[in-house]
């Protein structure tokens, strides 16, 4: 407005009086010119207006700076809208793509029927008031799995609810209940193109069905009178149908079998399934096939218990921590790491939730260890620091999540590090019992093939002793037999009257040979003192005593953390290594125990018999060793290897 009032004021002031001449007149307005005359007379020329119109610039700017700087006191019009989401099917369908098997799909369903069931369980004598029951039947045929459970059921306009109403739960804050996204039931969407529900509260009540498209965000609803389902739904409860799941999404990990869903099943669920009055079914399409779920239990003999205890996490939220460690034997077949739970539900392994495990400086050698068992079940304020994303397959992102992974870490890890280094001592005691039971059996074997080994002069065999005439101990072939060698080398001691006793010149001395039992083995950590301890090996008794804390032991054999080798190839040179030290102490028993004292060259070359021999048998040997001490997983790799 002042810039239109001004720009009239320039106007105004160039209009020129009656008494003006024509040739004035028609310079009135005349920009080129910049002329304008007034009353006949010059009034303004170029520089004027020029100046004038610098002043209506400024005027105009102060305005404009004065609008940018002091808003104006009237408030804004603000506008509520309502967001639009033109395709929701498609939005769904993209949000369960998050879940990554079938099982763990299916999972969801067996929740909401425990959920249902939950007004029913009595938590002091941890048991349903009723008998509850879950039944799954799987058919890998057909490609579709059904859940079948007498819990409370739905009412019309309950299956109204949860079918329209996504994201909206009336489960959050209720203390054993899961559920509080109000998503579970299109967790579908990922692997089928329909999900149907039916579900009645009772006897005399309608029996309602739903059904739910993956490619729509209609869905079908209705009164199902079929006496099919009457049957299947005599009572309370409810029924759900995945049909038609995709061929991707049942085979190679995600098979429809009874196994491996019962399997999947007791891990998911494993913290529920001890309750009294539950039974959890999954049966084939004919009910040929029939496994009951089981919970896992950690108190036996070849597991020990390390953590069974309660402690707070903050912001109302507490942890349940049970955790063992067990045989490796153990471990393989019950196959229940330490996972983390939420009100009795899986939430993942210990290993597998990232955000867990990068902030542990243990994570390899306690949360990773092959031996450790057991769970960490979180109770609480759903608002608390570990609340599951919608997946429930790892933790949100909230303030209190790092200091309570801390609590968790600075509770367990000290204590399992401890009964992890005993577990490990006692493998690794366990596995060098094994190598020294395995070079005790070869060395006894070598040693019965030494004393059945009688080879006659005149054989026509090249493999036999060759005497002079003065029964001098010449050539020994690398089979030798001992026997023989010792009875030549006395008749020689006897006739150059070297022999033991002088009462025994004239007696012929008979050949002592050495029981195939004589010696055992043993690799130890100490050899009886710090001067010996730097020795590879030495001989107490009838005890070949081997030392695994020398350099050159340490460089043959690797070992996991677990105190187990991983691939028996790799013992080969500890074979080697094993041979050489064995088989010299044990020729050196036999020179001592038969009076012998050959000469270098001959000692040399039966110490090189017995090596290769030894070693022969030892490698003979390793696979059996390798599959009685090492973890199955391990086993199979390393055949696949080799």
């Amino acid at each position: 407005k002042i810039l239109h009032m001004m720009l009239e004021h320039l106007r105004g002031s160039s209009i020129t009086g009656s008494s003006g001449s024509s040739s004035t007149r028609r310079s009135i307005g005349h920009c080129r010119s910049m002329t304008f005359m007034r009353k006949g007379n010059l009034a303004l020329g170029r520089p004027a207006l020029a100046k004038k119109w610098r002043i209506c610039r400024l005027v105009l700017l102060c305005v404009v700076t004065r609008s940018m700087v002091f808003m104006s006191k009237t408030p804004a019009q603000v506008i509520t809208m309502n967001l639009q989401v033109p395709k929701p099917e498609l939005l769904l369908n993209h949000m369960a793509e998050r879940y990554t098997s079938t099982q763990r799909i299916l999972m969801e369903f067996i929740d909401n029927s425990l959920d249902d069931a939950e007004v029913l369980f009595d938590e002091a004598l941890n048991s349903y008031k009723r008998p509850v029951k879950i039944q799954i039947e799987v058919d890998p045929v057909k490609r579709a799995v059904a859940l079948n459970d007498n819990c409370r059921g739905m009412d019309e306009h309950q299956l109204h609810r949860v079918t329209m109403n996504i994201g909206d739960s009336d489960k959050r804050g209720q203390s054993l209940v899961n559920g509080q996204f109000g998503f579970g039931m299109q967790a579908f969407r990922a692997c089928c193109s329909a999900l149907c529900v039916w579900s009645r509260t009772g006897s005399e009540a309608p029996l309602w069905k739903t059904k739910v498209f993956r490619s729509s965000n209609m869905y079908e609803f209705a009164q199902e009178d079929s006496p099919e389902l009457l049957n299947i739904i005599p009572e309370s409860g409810t029924r759900v149908l995945l049909d038609n799941i995709s061929q991707v999404w049942s085979e190679g990990i995600d098979k429809l079998s009874v196994d491996a869903c019962a399997q999947e099943i007791e891990l998911h669920f494993e913290r529920l399934l001890s309750r009294g009055n539950l039974t959890v079914v999954v049966t084939g399409p004919t009910h040929d096939l029939r496994r009951v779920c089981q919970p896992a239990s950690y108190s036996d003999n070849e597991t020990e218990m390390v953590i069974d205890d309660n402690f707070p996490l903050g912001d109302g939220q507490t942890a349940h921590v049970v955790l063992a460690l067990g045989s490796m034997e153990r471990a393989q077949s019950l196959s229940r790491p330490p996972r983390f739970f939420r009100k009795g539900r899986r939430i993942g392994e210990a290993k597998g939730i990232k955000s867990f495990f990068k902030g542990s400086n243990n994570r390899w050698t306690v949360w990773n260890h092959a031996q450790v068992l057991g769970f960490i079940d979180v109770f609480g304020n759903d608002d608390g620091p570990l609340q599951p994303v919608i997946t429930r397959d790892e933790f949100k992102l909230t303030c209190g999540r790092d200091a309570a992974y801390r609590e968790i870490m600075q509770h367990c890890e000290q204590r399992l590090l401890k009964a992890i280094q005993k577990a490990n001592k006692r493998s690794q005691n366990t596995l060098m019992d094994a190598i020294g039971k395995t070079i005790t059996a070869a060395l006894s074997r070598v040693s019965v093939e030494d004393n059945a080994s009688l080879v006659s002069p005149n054989t026509s065999n090249p493999l036999q002793i060759t005497v002079t005439p003065d029964d001098i101990l010449k050539n020994c072939s690398l089979q030798v037999d001992l026997a023989t060698r010792i009875a030549a080398a006395s008749g020689h001691r006897r006739k150059k009257g070297i022999s033991r006793a002088s009462e025994k010149e004239n007696t012929p001395k008979k050949p002592r040979n050495l029981r195939s039992d004589a010696f055992t083995i043993e690799i130890v950590t100490d050899l009886g003192s710090n001067s010996m301890n730097e020795k590879r090996s030495c001989v107490l008794g009838n005890r070949i005593l081997v030392n695994q804390l020398h350099p050159d032991f340490k460089k043959r054999v690797k070992l996991q953390r677990s105190g187990q080798i991983s691939d028996y190839s790799k013992f080969r040179r500890l074979a080697g290594y094993l041979s050489n030290l064995v088989s010299v102490h044990y020729m050196e028993a036999i020179y001592e125990e038969s009076d012998q004292d050959p000469e270098s060259t001959v000692a040399s070359r039966d110490c090189q018999d017995r090596w290769c021999r030894l070693e022969e048998r030892i490698i003979r040997a390793l696979p059996a060793l390798f599959r009685q001490t090492a973890h199955p997983s391990d086993v199979e790799q390393s055949t696949a290897r080799n």
